[in-house]
């Protein structure tokens, strides 16, 4: 099969098309890692609260603990 040389419109057409779709697929690629950034902030923030509230309940524990012993 031979290729027919394209028109000058033609192939301004697909470079059009072709800068096109690749900046939707960088700024899609840019939004999907922001997404995950965001995902992994509040994983830590659960971890963190988690783990202060545990931190919370041990110190209240200690104190009562002491209380009771006095």
């Amino acid at each position: 099969m031979q290729y027919l040389p394209l028109t000058h419109e033609k192939h301004c057409i697909q470079i059009s098309k072709h800068v096109t779709n690749h900046g939707k697929n960088a700024h899609e690629e840019e939004r999907r890692q922001v997404e995950k950034a965001k995902i992994g902030e509040r994983l830590w923030i659960g971890w963190i609260e988690s783990f202060v509230g545990q931190l919370r309940s041990l110190v209240n524990s200690v104190r009562w603990s002491s209380e009771v012993s006095i």
